[in-house]
């Protein structure tokens, strides 16, 4: 968000850009929203980037130093693509066992809860002077999220993870309700014969289709790629990128940052200035 410094021009709102007051917050991020929603845009989540040891930001005597932004998930449809699971605490576990059992069976991956919307990321730094540097944790969650790792060239569909309850969890499905406000109590109570029952999952194979015409990774797009972070961190990923910035400096940067992944992945990213600013 940004902040309301009055008129710029004599004759622009006496009270400010877009009637706030001077020193007023602007409310970019709620401005976003409902403009999106009534474009026909569906938001998913505000996510809250939390930011420790941010850098103080100058002229804050007055205010309290701000020290998280918000990030839009935006989607053109309800039922887009997403991969929940790609961002939730997981661990491995004996298949056909207790949860911590140390029988000989087979080792799966399984997921435990789920992540919140809130991020709680250190800001970046690159020695190339940009400013506002993305950590690569940052796209990282939000490509492992929203982009698919694996997509048909021909159909485009996107193959999803499944998942299905683990063998320890399946067992009291379906059970008759209980309350669950004293299980935090009663679980961790040194001595308590209460069982806790733990919800787990596990990955169980991906989607597919009839095409069999082989896998692609799908596209990150970013159209202010500045230092090229969330590219390079698509590329590590097995995704496409392509990236877009009004900075000549910072292409050029970002160009050589990309080479050195690009013969790493075997892969390669678009990367292009626009000088000509579109909305003028």
């Amino acid at each position: 968000d940004v902040y309301s410094r009055g008129p710029r021009a004599p004759r622009a709102n006496p009270k400010g850009a877009y009637g706030a007051p001077e020193g007023s917050l602007m409310g970019i991020p709620a401005r976003m929203q409902i403009a999106m929603t009534e474009r026909g845009w569906v938001i998913r989540n505000v996510v809250v980037w939390y930011k420790p040891n941010s850098a103080p930001e100058p002229a804050t005597r007055n205010r309290l130093h701000c020290v998280w932004e918000p990030i839009l998930w935006a989607a053109r449809t309800h039922n887009c693509y997403t991969d929940i699971w790609a961002l939730t605490p997981s661990y491995e576990l004996v298949e056909g066992g207790d949860l911590f059992a140390n029988e000989p069976h087979r080792l799966v991956q399984v997921f435990g809860g789920r992540r919140g919307d809130v991020w709680s990321i250190p800001p970046g730094r690159r020695p190339e002077g940009h400013y506002a540097t993305f950590p690569e944790e940052l796209p990282r969650r939000c490509i492992a999220l929203t982009c698919p790792a694996q997509v048909c060239p021909r159909c485009g569909h996107a193959r999803s993870r499944i998942v299905r309850p683990a063998d320890s969890y399946r067992q009291v499905l379906g059970e008759s309700w209980h309350d669950h406000r004293l299980d935090s109590i009663e679980g961790n109570r040194p001595g308590s014969r209460r069982k806790v029952n733990r919800a787990a999952y596990i990955g169980d194979g991906w989607t597919a289709c009839a095409c069999d015409a082989g896998w692609e990774g799908g596209v990150v797009l970013d159209p202010f790629a500045g230092m090229a972070t969330a590219l390079v961190v698509a590329l590590a990923m097995g995704r496409q990128a392509v990236g877009i910035d009004i900075v000549p400096r910072y292409v050029e940067a970002a160009a050589k940052r990309l080479e050195q992944v690009e013969e790493a992945c075997s892969a390669q990213a678009t990367l292009e200035v626009v000088t000509d600013e579109p909305w003028s």
